[in-house]
């Protein structure tokens, strides 16, 4: 069973007055649009006449973290260590800047994975991990790991 990690109320450029909610569970990051709506009421107040009587999330698109294809010219420390022996991708932690239109997500594989939401109209694996700036430790930062 998926288990959510992250949870954050966001506003992204590119989805100019919708509030979002980004989650992440497993190896993705999920984009949720939250739509009100209004049901006639036979008692509608002044007071309630503009609020919202239900609220939905409704998918709107989703980030899928890989592996990182080791071969290329600089060098990732990808482990997954005890808790992970078989190195699978978790996102451990997403944030996302309103700023600058990034995500980040913390992965399992020891790696912090930034994708501009601007440059990633393509979700598929392929697109993020060509579009993604990767941090990892050096290799012996964490002693007898």
């Amino acid at each position: 069973r998926p288990q959510i990690y992250a949870l954050q109320f966001i506003q992204s450029n590119n989805i100019p007055y919708q509030n979002l909610l980004l989650t992440a569970a497993n190896d993705l990051v999920c984009f949720w649009r939250i739509e009100e709506r209004f049901r006639p009421s036979d008692r509608q107040t002044d007071q309630n006449a503009n609020k919202p009587t239900e609220r939905q999330m409704i998918f709107h698109s989703s980030l899928q973290f890989a592996r990182i294809n080791p071969s290329g010219d600089t060098y990732i420390n990808q482990f997954g260590g005890a808790r992970n022996p078989e190195n699978e991708i978790y996102v451990f932690d997403s944030a996302f800047s309103e700023a600058s239109n990034l995500v980040g997500a913390a992965l399992s594989d020891g790696t912090c994975r930034i994708v501009s939401l601007d440059t990633t109209v393509d979700t598929t694996n392929d697109a993020i991990n060509e579009n993604q700036c990767v941090l990892s430790l050096p290799h012996g930062y964490f002693p007898g790991a």
